[in-house]
């Protein structure tokens, strides 16, 4: 699943947890168009992350304009001509944010990682 599910778990959490009228910004064009999608799209028998995406859809339902792309892997100094797809230029504040996400996901999944095989 890797990248995909990652982004798409992160947005359940946040679905599940942030005030209802929250932005959510997602650095996965594939995360944010599905987001737009209704639940019969989001529960299909042949969507391998139905699990996730029910509780993603039911919790978008009536305000799925929400969930906003935006450009991943970028820098402060190198935001001329980047857009969100809302139409906003991409801000110094989204990238500090992205990065700052980006971080506490790879540390999350450092915690978690099984021990490094050891040859002796």
């Amino acid at each position: 699943m890797g990248i995909h599910a990652t982004e798409l778990w992160g947005l359940l959490m946040a679905v599940q947890s942030l005030d209802p009228g929250c932005t959510l910004k997602v650095d996965c064009a594939s995360v944010q168009l599905g987001a737009q999608r209704d639940r019969t799209w989001a529960t299909a028998p042949c969507r391998v992350l139905a699990r996730v995406w029910g509780p993603v859809s039911e919790g978008l339902s009536g305000d799925r304009e929400r969930v906003i792309w935006m450009p991943a892997h970028n820098s402060t100094s190198n935001l001329d001509g980047k857009w969100l797809s809302n139409g906003q230029p991409l801000s110094a504040s989204d990238v500090i944010g992205n990065d700052l996400v980006d971080d506490l996901a790879k540390q999350a999944a450092g915690a978690d990682a099984l021990p490094e095989e050891r040859s002796e």
